[in-house]
């Protein structure tokens, strides 16, 4: 496991996430029946792909919150993320079921974050 790998799965995507769904309820056509999800499941797609390319050439994980306290958290969980899975291993339900919950509480963190300032 890696510091970028934790920044994808609990940054980037529900940045993703949260972009797509305004830009699917501001458009009448993407409204429409299963055009949104199938639109979400396609960009989340090329989102991964551009995010996995990136991280190459970038070092995504030293990317800064605009929020010191959304900051501190992020590092302090990533770091119990890296400590737990080097005691038990990733493969450890243990270590899934906090890396499930770290990414949910973030998930949540992200969106408030950017509905604040949207």
């Amino acid at each position: 496991m890696n510091a970028n790998s934790l920044f994808k799965d609990m940054v980037w995507t529900p940045a993703v996430r949260l972009a797509l769904e305004h830009v699917i309820a501001s458009s009448a056509i993407l409204s429409w029946g299963p055009i949104g999800t199938i639109v979400t499941l396609v960009v989340i797609h090329f989102a991964d792909i551009f995010y996995d390319f990136m991280a190459k050439v970038i070092d995504m994980k030293k990317s800064v919150f605009v929020n010191h306290k959304n900051q501190m958290a992020f590092d302090k969980a990533s770091l119990e993320l890296m400590e737990l899975a080097d005691t038990v291993g990733e493969d450890s339900e243990e270590f899934k079921r906090q890396r499930e919950k770290t990414s949910k509480k973030f998930s949540d963190l992200v969106r408030s974050e950017i509905a604040r300032r949207v």
